[in-house]
């Protein structure tokens, strides 16, 4: 709907224009403070921690893919929208990061909101409102994505894939898939109650460290399959697809032992639902 469309536009451009309040404030900073950039007592040592929560800044562009059919050439487009999207995102962050070191210095690590108390320092008191208002409609637009993104894959696998019961694939009257939409809501509210924000941080990054797996062995699997698309040429493609499989399996190593318990569990139920769906086809 266009009210959806418009709510998750409005809180991705909010979201771009705070984090450029930022940078420009912390470029202010600098100007009338100069560059003085000590080092904060470490509160953790763990590289591979830090890593995976901040990771979780990366996980929105699994969903650029479902646009896919709606591209032109997509076996080109794709995967250079991707690499631009990726390196733009990285510089933006990777300066409010910045700011927030130089301005707060060795208070950084005391703070639960650094960005927010980087752009009160500089602004006052509003500019921490501003933030956490702009971090609110922000989750709203992430949600609002998520809530069309997640429904609409299950029922294609369900119906084109045949990966999953058709009955997740029904649609009532008006196209929508409301088998998919009630299982993902459910799903979303026994996650909301069951932990912290962080803990929910976690689960989504290992959730997308395991398909990042299955993506980098699919392509070894799949590069030379004459009947798929070429797409473009990566140099050095698979030493970079190597790496990338054994940081993520480093990086996945952080994770406890209630993530690796949950992450069993939905593997068993999804293996008992996807091996008595295809006895039941007959496959």
């Amino acid at each position: 709907p266009n009210i959806l469309t418009f709510i998750d536009n409005i809180s991705s451009a909010l979201k771009i224009i705070i984090l450029i309040a930022v940078i420009a404030a912390g470029g202010y900073f600098i100007s009338t403070h100069g560059l003085h950039v000590r080092q904060p007592q470490a509160v953790s040592s763990d590289f591979r921690t830090a890593f995976s929560t901040a990771f979780y800044m990366f996980t929105g562009f699994s969903f650029l893919p479902v646009a896919a059919n709606k591209m032109k050439n997509p076996e080109k487009t794709l995967p250079r929208a991707l690499m631009v999207v990726m390196l733009i995102v990285i510089a933006i962050y990777g300066m409010a990061q910045m700011t927030t070191i130089v301005i707060l210095s060795t208070n950084l690590t005391a703070e639960t909101l650094p960005v927010a108390a980087a752009f009160a320092a500089v602004v006052g008191t509003i500019g921490k409102t501003v933030v956490i208002l702009g971090m609110l409609i922000s989750i709203l637009g992430v949600a609002v994505a998520v809530s069309f993104d997640t429904p609409i894959e299950m029922a294609s696998l369900a119906t084109e894939k045949t990966l999953l019961p058709a009955v997740f694939g029904r649609t009532n009257k008006s196209g929508a898939p409301f088998v998919a939409i009630w299982l993902t809501i459910g799903i979303a509210a026994l996650l909301v109650v069951s932990g912290s924000y962080l803990f929910l941080v976690n689960l989504i990054v290992f959730s997308a460290f395991l398909q990042y797996i299955t993506t980098i062995l699919a392509w070894f699997k799949l590069r030379h399959d004459p009947t798929l698309p070429a797409g473009i040429h990566l140099p050095m493609a698979p030493l970079l697809m190597g790496f990338a499989l054994l940081l993520i399996g480093y990086l996945m190593t952080s994770a406890t032992w209630l993530t690796w318990l949950i992450a069993v569990i939905v593997a068993l139920i999804g293996s008992v639902i996807y091996a008595t769906d295809t006895r039941r086809r007959g496959e």
